[in-house]
């Protein structure tokens, strides 16, 4: 009975690794979710994956293709509010702070997020 406990003590204390594409697509989901409903979400990606091929999981590979859709549906200035909103909750999700600059795209930011976290094991 001991070595139980100490099995369910050593796995609470190690920190569990995390994917940061499903966590980017955690984000995705979300922000589309709050912002659009789930139905619009559930239109978009059938969208994407009728006319483009995309799968849920490879949404942080194919982020031009998410904006070409968000911008043809919503215009460049919806589609930049949009992706911003998905980096702050991407952001959040990893408890970095947020720093919104005027003209950086979902691409930058993911690119800046990986480069900061690079050095963390807790994300792969």
């Amino acid at each position: 009975m001991q070595l139980n406990q100490s099995k369910s003590q050593i796995s609470s204390d190690t920190k569990p690794v995390r994917s940061f594409n499903e966590i980017v697509c955690q984000a995705i989901d979300q922000t589309l979710e709050e912002l659009l409903g789930p139905k619009a979400v559930e239109a978009i990606y059938v969208l994407l994956n009728r006319k483009f091929g995309v799968d849920r999981n490879e949404l942080p590979y194919r982020v031009p293709t998410i904006r070409f859709i968000l911008e043809d549906m919503f215009g460049v200035k919806g589609m930049h509010v949009i992706e911003r909103k998905v980096a702050k909750n991407l952001y959040d999700r990893l408890l970095l702070p947020f720093n919104d600059e005027q003209g950086l795209t979902l691409e930058d930011y993911l690119k800046l997020c990986k480069e900061t976290i690079s050095h963390d094991s807790y994300y792969v």
